[in-house]
């Protein structure tokens, strides 16, 4: 999987996290934003929300785990152990950091 792939999956995840929790914010008492679209009875929009921060968490723990056996195939051991005890910005960090090593031609 390349870097490109593991970026959106890991971007897109937590785009969709973001979208969710400015939803959230806009649901607080008090709050005037956003409070017009959304109706007394909200309950169908609540339900959409939790629907689009579990796919935004699969995106990203998708976007992780790929990272993770990217790490494993490169060999980058410190970029693995990091990336399972930081996670997602760990593997933000990989992405824009590391460069993968290029393999040795036996023969």
């Amino acid at each position: 999987m390349h870097k490109k792939i593991i970026a959106l999956q890991l971007l897109g995840g937590l785009a969709l996290y973001t979208v969710t929790y400015i939803v959230f914010i806009s649901r607080i008492p008090g709050s005037t934003f956003l409070r017009p679209v959304f109706p007394k009875d909200a309950d169908v929009f609540m339900f959409i929300e939790a629907l689009v921060l579990l796919l935004g968490g699969i995106f990203v723990l998708l976007g992780t785990i790929n990272s993770l056996v990217q790490q494993a195939k490169h060999r980058q051991w410190a970029w693995f152990v990091f990336t399972i005890l930081f996670g997602p910005p760990c593997t933000l960090l990989w992405l824009l950091m590391a460069k993968p090593k290029k393999q040795e031609v036996k023969g």
